[in-house]
């Protein structure tokens, strides 16, 4: 069993930088997210078929996409790529997931003795989060503005900001691997916050704990190669 390193439970927020397409002359390499597909695609040359239920990535699936100099893009094809900005670490992380249930038993269930059920395509996923903040990140008064309005005298100027029903992107590195054949996990979501508490900071820094419903959703599994 693999020991669990500091660097495990990572995690921070999303700001998105300028689109790529076709046209794009360069990319410095980094994780992106799609945002639309052309017909055909690059994105549907990349499935390995060797894995069952395989399929092409689709529209606002995470990838980590290679620096390039000329776009391998095709007509149609564009990607937003992810800045990620560190939003201090995570000590505690607990996720909960449900799917709505449909009863479709038939005539045909019922002589048999069985019911049938069909799964919704999409689950509901809430949680929490624990960890750390440091005293001045911006990323904590952020995440304070969606629960307060907030005044802020800059200079000569005082300007009032109301509270922000916008989610939050985030992500969170279960672990990050750099050995030949280990798999490396990450998870992007679109969290739309329920509560926030903050405690006084310590040393520096401030405890946090974050409860959230999620949006969207995308797991990353990397098998790192040599």
């Amino acid at each position: 069993m693999k020991k669990v390193q500091g660097k495990d439970g990572k995690m921070g927020f999303i700001q998105f930088a300028t689109q790529l397409d076709k046209a794009s002359s360069g990319f410095g390499g980094g994780w992106v997210r799609i945002e639309k597909k052309g017909s055909p695609s690059y994105f549907d040359t990349l499935v390995d078929n060797s894995i069952q239920r395989a399929e092409g990535l689709r529209e606002l699936d995470v990838f980590y996409l290679d620096s390039f100099e000329s776009s391998p893009f095709l007509e149609g094809d564009a990607v937003v790529p992810l800045e990620l900005i560190p939003g201090g670490w995570a000590t505690d992380i607990n996720r909960s997931g449900s799917a709505t249930v449909h009863d479709a038993t038939s005539q045909g269930d019922i002589e048999r003795g069985v019911r049938s059920y069909v799964t919704g395509m999409v689950a509901e996923q809430t949680g929490s989060l624990n960890g750390f903040f440091d005293v001045d990140d911006p990323i904590q008064r952020d995440l304070d503005s969606r629960f307060t309005p907030k005044v802020i005298h800059k200079g000569d100027k005082i300007t009032r900001i109301a509270i922000s029903n916008d989610p939050v992107l985030s992500y969170f590195c279960y672990r990050e691997e750099t050995t030949a054949g280990e798999v490396e996990v990450w998870i992007f979501r679109e969290l739309f916050l329920t509560s926030l508490e903050a405690s006084p900071p310590i040393d520096g820094m401030v405890p946090y704990n974050l409860s959230y419903t999620v949006g969207w959703q995308c797991q990353y599994d990397r098998m790192v190669t040599a």
